[in-house]
C-alpha cells in the first residue's frame, strides 16, 4: 500500500519544489507595458465582481472587455503586476500537480506512472510555457486552465464522484472564459467524448452528455457577452486588411455584401507588411480612426456574421489552400518575444524542447486508434480526440484573427509535446500489461481492477 503511495507523495514533493524554482524565476516587472490588452484587463479587474459590466461589458475610449477569468484573477491578486505574476506562477505549477495526479489515476503501471509525472514537471518547465507567468496577458492562465481542465477530466473519469464532477464544471467555466475561442475547442470535445461514448463505452454517458450540456450553455453565454463587449469588431478588422485585401476576389466578395469605406480601405492599407513595426502601428490607427468610423460600425453589427459566411463558401481559404507557406510556419511558433530571456532552471527543458516532431504525434495516434480497435477504452482513444480537436482549434484560431497568428497559436507546439509525452505513456503502460499478462498466464490485476470500476460505476449510473 505505501508502494502505491509513493508516485502520489512524490508528486507532492515534485509541486513544492517546482513552485518554489518557479517563484524564483527573475522577470521584468516593465515587461507589460507596452501591451495594450494588459490595460484593459487591468481596468476590467477594478470593477466589482457583483456589477454586470464585469462579465457583459461595451467597450470605450482606449478600452476593449474581456472575457471575465483573467481579470477576475488580477482582481484576487490585488491588480499589483508582480501579485499578479507570483499568482500565475502560483496557478501554473497548481495545474502541473493536478494534471500529473490525473495521470497517477489512469495508468496502471509504475514506469508509466513516473514517466508521465516527470514528464509533466519537465514539460512545464520549458520557457515556452512558463516564460508566460511572467507577462500580463491571457496566455498564462489560458494555458494553466487547459491543463488544470484536463487534469480535472481525468480524475473526473476515473473517480466518479460528485466533488470532483462540480470541480471540472467550475475549471471548465473558468477556462472557457480565458479566451472566446475555447468554447468551440470545449464543444467539439465532449461532442467526440459523447460519441465515444455512446458506441463504446457508455459508463461515462450520462457524465460526458452532462458536460456536454453545460459547455453548451457557457457557449452562448459567452457568445452573448463577445457580442455586448464587441470583441469579434477589431478581428474581422484584421481578417479584411491582412488577409482578404491582398486577394481581390475575396476582397470584392465583401464589397458586394455591403462593406463601407472598401476604396479608402484598400487605398490605404494596399502592401501592409506587419512584420513591419511602423504598418504595425498604422493597422492599430485604424481602430480608433473616426474616418472609418463607418467600416468600424458595420464591422461590430455585420461583420462577424459576414466573415463567418465567407469562411463556409470559401473553403481553399478556410483550410489554407491558398495560404503561403512561409505564413503557415507561424502555427508551431514558441519561444516568442512577449517574454523575457530564459533563467534559472528551465535550461534543461530549453534544450531539449521541442523534442516531438508533429508527423510522430500523427504516427502515435493512428497506433493508438488500431489498439483501440481491439480494447474500446476511452483513455486509449482520448490523446486521439485531443489531436482532432487541436486541429479543429488551429483552423478556428488561424482564422479568427490574422495580426497576432503567432501569440495565438504557440499552444499548438505545446500540445504536440504534451500529446505525445501522454501517447508514449500509454504505449509503456499497455505494453507493460501486455508482457506481464503473457508471463503470468493470467488476467492482469490491473486490468480487472479497471474492469471492476467500470462495471461498479456502471451499476450506480
Amino acid at each position: 500500500m505505501k508502494k502505491n503511495r509513493l508516485p502520489f507523495r512524490i508528486n507532492l514533493v515534485l509541486f513544492l519544489v517546482t513552485l518554489f524554482l518557479n517563484l524564483m524565476t527573475q522577470w521584468d516587472p516593465k515587461c507589460w507595458e507596452g501591451f495594450g490588452d494588459s490595460y484593459d484587463y487591468l481596468q476590467q479587474s477594478r470593477m466589482s465582481i457583483f456589477s454586470r459590466d464585469f462579465y457583459f461589458n461595451t467597450p470605450g475610449p482606449g478600452f476593449y472587455p474581456r472575457p471575465f477569468t483573467v481579470p477576475l484573477f488580477y482582481k484576487i491578486a490585488g491588480g499589483n503586476s508582480l501579485n499578479i505574476v507570483q499568482m500565475q506562477k502560483f496557478m501554473h505549477t497548481l495545474a502541473s500537480f493536478i494534471l500529473a495526479y490525473g495521470f497517477l489515476l489512469i495508468l496502471t503501471r509504475g514506469i508509466s506512472k513516473y514517466f508521465m509525472m516527470f514528464s509533466i514537471y519537465f514539460l512545464m518547465s520549458w520557457w515556452n510555457i512558463l516564460g508566460w507567468t511572467n507577462q500580463l496577458l491571457s496566455e498564462s492562465l489560458s494555458m494553466t486552465f487547459l491543463f488544470l481542465w484536463i487534469g480535472t477530466f481525468l480524475i473526473c473519469y476515473k473517480k466518479r464522484g460528485f466533488g470532483w464532477l462540480a470541480f471540472h464544471m467550475v475549471i471548465t467555466l473558468l477556462f472557457s472564459f480565458t479566451r472566446d475561442s475555447w468554447p468551440y475547442f470545449l464543444i467539439c470535445f465532449y461532442a467526440l467524448v459523447v460519441i465515444t461514448g455512446w458506441i463504446w463505452e457508455r459508463s461515462f454517458l450520462k457524465l460526458s452528455v452532462l458536460l456536454l450540456l453545460l459547455v453548451i450553455a457557457i457557449f452562448f453565454v459567452q457568445e452573448r457577452s463577445a457580442e455586448i463587449g464587441q470583441r469579434s469588431k477589431i478581428p474581422v478588422v484584421n481578417n479584411i486588411v491582412l488577409r482578404i485585401l491582398p486577394v481581390t476576389e475575396n476582397f470584392n466578395w465583401f464589397l458586394t455584401r455591403g462593406m463601407p469605406m472598401a476604396s479608402q480601405l484598400k487605398q490605404k492599407f494596399t502592401g501592409l507588411d506587419i512584420n513591419k513595426h511602423p504598418d504595425v502601428e498604422k493597422l492599430y490607427s485604424l481602430y480608433s480612426d473616426t474616418t472609418f468610423k463607418p467600416l468600424l460600425d458595420w464591422s461590430a453589427e455585420k461583420g462577424q456574421s459576414t466573415y463567418t459566411w465567407f469562411l463556409f463558401t470559401h473553403p481553399s481559404y478556410t483550410f489554407f489552400i491558398d495560404e503561403p507557406h512561409d505564413k503557415l510556419k507561424r502555427i508551431f511558433s514558441y519561444n516568442l518575444h512577449y517574454v523575457s530571456g530564459v533563467n534559472g532552471y528551465c535550461m534543461g527543458a530549453e534544450k531539449v524542447f521541442p523534442l516531438f516532431p508533429s508527423l510522430l504525434l500523427v504516427i502515435i495516434s493512428l497506433l493508438l486508434i488500431l489498439i483501440f480497435i481491439f480494447d474500446r477504452k476511452l483513455m486509449t482513444i482520448l490523446p486521439v480526440i485531443f489531436v482532432i480537436v487541436f486541429i479543429i482549434n488551429i483552423f478556428l484560431t488561424y482564422n479568427a484573427d490574422s495580426m497576432e497568428v503567432p501569440r495565438h497559436m504557440f499552444i499548438t507546439l505545446i500540445m504536440v509535446q504534451f500529446l505525445s509525452l501522454w501517447a508514449v505513456a500509454l504505449l509503456i503502460d499497455r505494453s507493460i500489461q501486455k508482457i506481464s499478462t503473457f508471463f503470468k498466464g493470467k488476467e492482469d490485476p490491473a486490468g480487472q481492477h479497471d474492469q471492476q470500476q467500470i462495471a461498479q460505476s456502471q451499476q450506480s449510473h
